[in-house]
């Protein structure tokens, strides 16, 4: 779909050719107005292509305007410039709700690569914001209200397109003006849509919204997703759907990711079966653990959430009865095991739990988290009291971990301020250092150690965002985004190959679980066609 777009080139107005390639827009009062009101949804939201073409030095300038809107996710404007026919150009992000501005480098085919990136970047909502891109020879810089916030430099691409957008949340657009020494009208662009993405599930039937995906690799290499399937970010039983709000699908994959099953209802429970995990023992017996949420308990998290756990051993063809859990003489109550359980070079196994509430009997005006594990010594078929991770921070929550060849063991975790964090333990998780922030803001780490030795990181913002460390997790490269989706939550296994397959989801009321396969090398990282079966 065309429309005509208000633009000043060089300082003469006029309406310029614009083709719609995601998302529903106008002009209204000289504005360019994003019109789907469906937030958040699902990756970037909207997307226009304008009809000009610049080489060279040149300045792009707007004013653009967050709406304030119940629910309206982590996201932006998004502009691209130095746009190719075959999809290659570069972007500007900004992600509300995190405060970062990112540059970022695409290429045909494969993630989008950070170039730059700018954190406590806080622009309020309701208010128009001046945005200005300059070019200068292979330097890129962005202002935000007179002030430059992130620029980098890249040589890749020295003529192209522009394309204006929104990631998450609908944007609006004013005062677009560009200036430089060769500005000229072109064929609109368009980007092509990438291929490598597959959709493990859309819709399982249980009210179009999935998440929290856990993947597993099972002893004769069939894998195994299990998620969450429900109708919102958690399945209320007051809003009209299931009592018991939502359940756990799971969907199958013998072909190393290619193809899934249909997605089976695997788990329903008393309550909203909101999170799971899943994983094989050496014995090959699979465990699946489901966390569920009484949103009855709300008021004072009095057994808030409910913890239970069923198993097969035909490879998760059949399941037992369902069975309660608990860490130690703790009853699960206000507690929520996270990512699934580690085991450790002495056998040990660990799982990141964090607690949650607030003051005894209060009313949870205001959360409280603390971060820390519970221990098996006994191949995961008991688990102790919860250790915590001491920290100042009384947010810290959603925590992955990984061992490495010397024994030491990372546990990276966020806090309130969407911040994530870092603290090693030299004693087999017994004892932790004192947290030390990442520089970049990031929610729900997960983390991976190949067997060629280099370690994944997979976190949200912006989009589904992997680095990667080849020195132990002592220092962190990257990165790039797999999709611009809002959800991730991902979780990782390494293929028999080497590849790496990364579930995740991508939030919204249409929200999908995804699955897309990497290869990982000393160089960097690339999104492979799963289909191929090559590196």
């Amino acid at each position: 779909m065309h429309m005509q777009i208000p633009v000043t080139l060089n300082g003469t107005a006029q309406a310029l050719d614009g083709r719609i390639y995601l998302g529903t827009w106008e002009v209204r009062d000289d504005e360019i107005v994003m019109t789907d009101p469906r937030v958040p949804v699902s990756g970037d939201t909207g997307g226009i292509g304008l009809g000009v073409r610049a080489s060279g030095d040149f300045n792009l300038e707007c004013e653009f305007i967050l709406d304030k809107a119940r629910d309206a996710g982590a996201g932006g404007p998004v502009i691209s410039f130095y746009a190719q026919p075959d999809g290659a150009h570069y972007d500007f992000r900004y992600v509300s709700y995190f405060n970062a501005g990112v540059l970022q480098k695409k290429t045909v085919g494969q993630p989008w690569q950070e170039i730059g990136y700018a954190a406590d970047v806080a622009l309020p909502e309701s208010v128009w914001h001046a945005l200005k891109l300059t070019v200068r020879g292979d330097t890129f810089s962005v202002s935000v209200n007179g002030q430059e916030i992130v620029s980098a430099r890249d040589a890749s691409f020295s003529a192209g397109q522009f394309g204006l957008g929104c990631t998450v949340r609908p944007v609006r657009y004013r005062n677009v003006r560009m200036a430089g020494g060769d500005l000229a009208t072109a064929p609109v662009w368009s980007p092509p849509g990438d291929t490598q993405i597959r959709v493990i599930c859309a819709d399982a039937g249980m009210g179009g919204y999935q998440g929290f995906p856990s993947v597993c690799r099972l002893q004769d290499g069939d894998l195994l997703c299990a998620f969450y399937a429900g109708w919102g970010h958690t399945a209320a039983s007051g809003e009209g759907q299931r009592p018991n709000g939502g359940a756990v699908a799971l969907c199958r994959s013998t072909d190393d990711g290619n193809t899934w099953s249909p997605a089976t209802i695997v788990f329903d429970g008393p309550f909203d079966d909101n999170g799971v995990n899943i994983w094989q023992y050496d014995d090959g017996t699979v465990r699946m653990a489901v966390y569920s949420i009484d949103h009855q308990a709300w008021p004072t998290m009095q057994d808030y959430f409910h913890y239970y756990s069923v198993t097969s051993n035909d490879g998760g063809r059949t399941w037992s009865e369902i069975a309660t859990m608990q860490f130690g003489d703790m009853h699960i109550g206000a507690y929520s095991p996270w990512s699934s359980p580690y085991r450790l070079a002495n056998g040990e196994w660990l799982w990141p739990v964090y607690w949650a509430g607030g003051a005894a009997g209060s009313h949870c005006t205001q959360w409280v988290f603390h971060a820390g594990f519970s221990r098996s010594v006994d191949g995961g078929h008991t688990w102790g009291q919860v250790e915590y991770i001491e920290a100042q921070e009384s947010y810290m929550n959603e925590g992955d971990l990984c061992q490495f060849p010397d024994g030491s063991i990372i546990c990276i975790v966020r806090d309130e301020r969407q911040h994530m964090w870092q603290t090693w333990s030299r004693d087999d998780g017994h004892t932790w250092s004192a947290p030390a922030q990442l520089p970049w803001y990031g929610h729900c780490p997960n983390l991976l150690r190949t067997r060629s030795g280099i370690t994944l990181l997979v976190h949200r913002v912006p989009g589904v965002c992997v680095r990667y460390s080849l020195d132990d997790a002592k220092t962190w490269a990257g990165a790039v985004m797999i999709d611009s989706a809002g959800g991730a939550y991902s979780s990782m296994v390494e293929l028999e190959d080497g590849r790496v397959l990364i579930t995740y989801y991508t939030e919204g009321d249409r929200s999908q679980i995804r699955a897309q396969v990497l290869d990982v090398s000393a160089t960097g990282i690339r999104s492979l066609d799963i289909a191929s079966n090559k590196r």
